[in-house]
């Protein structure tokens, strides 16, 4: 072999080393490089979660910067996610590797049920308890629900659930039928909002009491939003911080304003997991520790989730940090989203109060 030929081997076999060498974080262990190894014999990532593909885009391009190698589909489901996984899982065929969605007391019966794999991420040091409710459940993002209003036809707004009470109680004729808020009888996201802003206040339904005659719920974000801005209606009660983008957007800012309630902003829990029966164990692990690391959580802002790691400073995500958040209304009126059995007990009876406080004109 001709020295040319000898180095142009060698530098080929550099490159091939070098294209299969892969860093591992900073703080994880060293044996962590045998969970990226192991990933590239895998056949890529399936995600069931409860949010569009495109709300993906920005993480999903920055773990692939990460791990090429890795392809991840992402498919989106409501409440049916559980069973058409339990269905998959069952039958043994392809099912999701990890899901992600805000579902409590679904999540309770999927670690009950042993659907969770307890896989301790090496983020685990940089997380708030709070985010870990179980052992391998994390939070990708701690979603605010902020009060929404027309601002040409409601100036000034509401800055607590209080005062759009006393705005109702001082008007009650204008006000009428001119509320919105997540349908909780049909909607699961509406029934963990109102159980998590319940359980912070004591179970006082006073204000709902004044609010609901008012209120005709909707079932998603982006048709109260519409409806508020065409002035149908004149407020949305806690509707998802993810529409923060839109709202901030020059398109909303022109018709809607929006505030963290200072008597309390409920605080949604957006949990992720990886499955017991994941295809992709191990790319399944490099993707949750990016999503919990810190260009994860960078990486997600940019889609208008909520980053809630204290080392996220406001100048590296375009809309709110939960620190930033926290600044706002106090650490007393962050209510966050319980797990445990007492918080989730009654629903039944939730149910029927909220529908007798929202349906009974």
């Amino acid at each position: 072999m001709s020295m040319r030929m000898t180095i142009a081997a060698t530098l080929l076999a550099a490159c091939t080393i070098g294209a299969r060498a892969q860093t591992v974080p900073e703080d994880y262990p060293a044996d962590y490089a045998q969970t990226i190894e192991a990933s590239r014999d895998e056949l890529g990532l399936l995600v069931y979660s409860n949010f569009p593909a495109s709300f993906w885009e920005p993480l999903i391009e920055a773990f692939d910067e990460a791990y090429p190698w890795i392809k991840v589909e992402t498919a989106n489901f409501d409440a049916e996610m559980w069973e058409k996984y339990r269905l998959e899982a069952k039958q043994e065929v392809r099912t999701a590797d990890i899901i992600t969605t805000v579902a409590p007391e679904h999540w309770v019966q999927f670690v009950k049920d042993g659907h969770l794999e307890p896989y301790a991420s090496p983020e685990l040091p940089n997380l708030p308890a709070w985010s870990v409710p179980f052992k391998g459940l994390y939070t990708i993002s701690a979603v605010p629900m902020p009060i929404v209003w027309n601002r040409a036809l409601v100036n000034p707004g509401p800055q607590s659930l209080a005062e759009l009470a006393e705005m109702v109680k001082t008007d009650p004729d204008r006000w009428r039928n001119k509320i919105t808020m997540y349908d909780a009888e049909v909607n699961p996201y509406g029934l963990a909002i109102m159980r998590n802003w319940l359980n912070h206040k004591d179970n006082d339904w006073s204000l709902f009491e004044t609010i609901g005659p008012m209120t005709l719920p909707e079932r998603g974000a982006g048709t109260m939003r519409e409806k508020t801005s065409t002035g149908e209606y004149l407020s949305i009660v806690f509707t998802s911080g993810l529409g923060i983008s839109q709202l901030e957007a020059p398109g909303g800012k022109a018709t809607l304003d929006y505030a963290f309630p200072k008597d309390g902003t409920p605080l949604s829990l957006q949990s992720i997991g990886i499955t017991k029966t994941a295809s992709s164990p191990n790319s399944a692990k490099l993707l949750l520790d990016f999503i919990l690391s810190r260009p994860g959580q960078i990486a997600f802002a940019k889609a208008g989730f909520t980053p809630y790691r204290e080392d996220i400073s406001p100048d590296e995500v375009p809309f709110y940090t939960l620190p930033m958040i926290r600044d706002i209304v106090g650490e007393e009126n962050l209510f966050i989203m319980s797990y445990t059995p007492e918080a989730l007990a009654g629903t039944n009876e939730l149910i029927e109060r909220w529908v007798k406080t929202f349906r009974q004109k």
